[in-house]
C-alpha cells in the first residue's frame, strides 16, 4: 500500500499537480483506506536537500511516508523529478 501511493503520488506530480495540499491529501487519503493501517505519521512532499516541506513541488521532491501497521513502524520515499516550474496548480 505504501509504495502503491507513492507511485500514485508521483504520477500525480509528473501530471502537474504540484501543489503540497493536494498531494499531500491524496497521499493521507490512499493510506486510510488500507484497513491495516492505524495511524499515518507523515505523507507528503520534501526537499530532498533541506527536507523542508515543501509548499509547492517545482523541479523536484522526496515523497516520503511513515505509518503503523498494528506495532509496527513502517516507512518509504521515492524522489521524483519534474519539468514544471511552479506553476501551482
Amino acid at each position: 500500500v505504501i509504495y502503491r501511493c507513492l507511485i500514485q503520488a508521483s504520477e500525480m506530480i509528473k501530471s502537474g499537480i504540484i501543489n503540497k495540499e493536494q498531494i499531500k491529501g491524496f497521499m493521507k487519503e490512499k493510506l486510510s483506506e488500507e484497513p491495516l493501517v492505524t495511524e499515518i505519521q507523515y505523507a507528503s512532499a520534501y526537499d530532498p536537500g533541506t527536507l523542508d516541506e515543501l509548499e509547492v513541488v517545482e523541479k523536484e521532491a522526496l515523497l516520503a511516508v511513515s505509518v503503523k501497521v498494528g506495532g509496527t513502524r513502517l516507512i518509504d520515499n521515492m524522489l521524483v523529478t519534474t519539468e514544471n516550474k511552479g506553476s501551482g496548480r
